[in-house]
């Protein structure tokens, strides 16, 4: 056996033997050894898991009330238990669901100064911040916030959490661009998820930012992407705005300065859209009205006043020449859409007026096409197409909501009849009269209709009055009653002559046409319906009535969308200019063409709208236009709203009613 040549390494094994030996038994013995049992928790600390456990399913229940008993009974014994923080801070939050943000903070409030050592009190004070916030008290809860991030040493969300709700805030104070700037700063220091939801907010808050200042931000943030977002939104929001020229240099520098942004692909498409819309003629406008066909009397009606518009606005000097293209739609819905396709692709216009009557299919391709225009039709909803899609006409709604409240609360009438005709122009009336006659405080009475081409309307007219069907008066009664004493002598009973009419309005509504006011009046005073308001239409604004049956609408009162004598120095400069242009006097239809011609004009003479979607936008925005047929404003859906005139009859003329 060969000796060891050092020694010292055989002592130091000599010494740890014995140490691994214990090991050893120690590992071996793991199996044998019992293990000490836990100790059992205590009974109070059972009961404030089990009260947890309560109000936890009271939470997710939704009775909030049950559960904030329980924390309640908890946190009022003294000394506070070891979940009083947990409580406090459950509580504060189901204040926070139940929006009662006052109670809230003063739950969070307690947390914080009894136990500031507690893992929840960066939680509650981020809470008091939103708390502020949900209240629109925006101040405090930036000055709260910002105490916080300054003070308190908050986890990374939390930091992120509370500087997007100072932008939040500020953005409620309308400080859209510190706003911006707090987004910015929260954008950097968020996580990838975050950071698309921190950019939409971005986009709504720039939207009401100068470019200058958009111009700071961009300096702001020029290591990052951001800049890139900033133009691209910029550019859109000019887009919308209608100023396309403007949105092309705006992604010209966003492709310049950042070719390979994220958005790149998307600012090229736009760019070429915008590059398109600027291809048109913005001195060439397209008409389409049914010169000839059913509807052609209607439609050179319009044209009449449409072209006195075009001579009176080429002959200012100095002006750049309107190029009017004039289509027949033959009163051809298919005809019409192929003469819009021409006036887009041939003539390039900038904006269509018309077509008449039928408009739905035209309208539908115009507002696909980026196309502005101007419609003459009653169709209902014919805006809903788009926002390229512009209504300019007398509707029977603008009529009702104008005489209704004039007869129930300036003339005072209460109760109303209806006589209509079976037809939709007589239903839709009817319905609209009735509708707003409701909401207005009156009462519809009595209500009767009668065929579109009936002249005898004895029938409707009684029924109305109670004389149509045979009523037992109380002399038969009585005459029944003594012939069963009598036996089979005679007894003689003067005969009524009949029933007395039952007159229990005050007025009544009658929608149709001159034509037919002229028989239903003589037969309404025939019929004994006397010293009652006649109320109509604008089609009763006819000299033919008075010609035939002046005598039996004295007094009567109807809307009418143009008043030929108005004393208006406008109206009744054009009425003079259009007797010396035609010879004959105007009608509605050839104001309504002038004035939406006149309107178009005086549009696309602005120096800024030179692209169909300015026009869009310019148009969107008139307010209070001066013209004929009454002020013109588009209401957010497009269509026109004027204030209608009202008309009565005084002997054998037509009255203004100034109301």
């Amino acid at each position: 056996m060969k000796p060891l040549k050092n020694r010292k390494h055989l002592n130091k094994f000599r010494v740890a033997l014995p140490s691994i030996i214990v090991g050893i038994f120690i590992v071996c013995s793991c199996a044998v050894v019992p293990l000490k049992k836990e100790e059992p928790l205590p009974p109070e600390m059972i009961q404030e898991h089990k009260m947890l456990g309560e109000a936890e399913h009271f939470i997710q229940a939704g009775e909030y009330q049950m559960a904030l008993r329980i924390y309640d009974d908890y946190l009022g014994q003294s000394p506070p238990g070891p979940f009083a923080d947990r409580f406090l801070m459950q509580k504060g939050n189901i204040y926070m669901r139940l929006e009662d943000y006052a109670s809230a903070r003063g739950a969070y409030q307690i947390l914080i100064f009894d136990f500031p050592r507690s893992a929840f009190v960066n939680k509650a004070g981020v809470n008091i911040a939103v708390a502020y916030y949900k209240e629109n008290n925006y101040r405090e809860a930036v000055l709260y916030a910002e105490n916080l991030l300054s003070l308190k040493p908050l986890s990374l969300q939390q930091r992120v959490r509370l500087i997007t709700m100072i932008g939040d805030s500020l953005l409620g104070q309308k400080k859209a661009s510190d706003a911006v700037v707090s987004y910015i700063d929260a954008y950097r220091l968020a996580k990838d998820e975050e950071k698309e939801r921190l950019l939409e907010k971005m986009k709504l808050a720039i939207a009401d930012i100068a470019e200058p200042e958009i111009r700071i931000l961009i300096q702001q943030c020029k290591k990052n992407r951001l800049p890139g977002y900033f133009l691209f939104q910029q550019a859109k929001l000019y887009e919308q705005r209608g100023r396309e020229t403007r949105a092309l240099e705006m992604l010209s520098e966003l492709l310049r300065d950042f070719p390979r942004h994220k958005l790149a692909r998307d600012a090229k498409k736009l760019a070429g859209r915008l590059e398109k819309s600027l291809d048109i003629d913005k001195w060439a406008i397209g008409c389409i009205l049914p010169l000839t066909g059913t509807y052609g009397q209607f439609g050179n009606r319009v044209l009449a006043g449409i072209e006195l518009a075009l001579a009176e606005c080429n002959s200012v000097p100095g002006a750049t020449p309107v190029r009017l293209i004039i289509k027949d739609s033959k009163s051809d819905p298919d005809v019409a859409a192929r003469a819009l396709e021409y006036l887009v692709q041939k003539e390039k216009a900038i904006g269509i007026i018309g077509p008449m009557i039928t408009a739905e299919h035209v309208a539908e391709t115009a507002h696909n096409l980026g196309l502005p225009i101007i419609t003459l039709t009653q169709k209902e909803d014919i805006t809903k197409t788009g926002d390229f899609v512009f209504r300019s006409f007398l509707t029977p709604l603008q009529q009702i909501k104008t005489v209704v409240p004039y007869v129930v609360h300036t003339l005072g009438y209460k109760k109303f009849a209806i006589i209509y005709p079976d037809d939709t122009y007589g239903i839709r009336f009817m319905n609209l009269f009735w509708e707003e006659l409701i909401q207005q405080g009156g009462q519809v009475v009595g209500i009767e209709s009668y065929e579109s081409k009936q002249t005898d309307f004895a029938a409707p007219i009684k029924k109305l009055t109670g004389r149509y069907y045979k009523r037992v008066e109380p002399i038969e009664a009585a005459a029944e009653e003594i012939e069963e004493y009598m036996g089979d002598e005679e007894v003689k009973v003067d005969e009524p002559e009949g029933p007395e009419s039952i007159i229990d309005f005050d007025a009544i509504f009658i929608p149709d046409t001159s034509k037919s006011i002229s028989l239903i009046a003589p037969q309404l005073s025939y019929n004994d319906v006397t010293d009652v308001l006649l109320i109509g239409t604008n089609l009763w604004y006819s000299p033919g009535l008075l010609r035939q049956s002046a005598g039996y609408v004295q007094g009567a009162v109807f809307p009418s969308g143009f008043f030929v004598e108005d004393s208006n120095p406008v109206v009744r400069k054009f009425v003079k200019n259009f007797q010396d242009t035609f010879g004959r006097k105007p009608t509605f239809l050839d104001a309504q063409g002038y004035d939406i011609a006149n309107l178009l004009f005086q549009v696309v003479e602005n120096p800024t709208v030179c692209t169909r979607n300015a026009l869009k936008v310019s148009l969107h925005q008139v307010g209070g236009f001066p013209s004929v047929t009454g002020f013109i404003s588009f209401d957010e859906t497009g269509n026109a709203s004027k204030n209608l005139a009202l008309v009565k009859i005084e002997g054998r003329r037509f009255v203004q009613i100034q109301y």
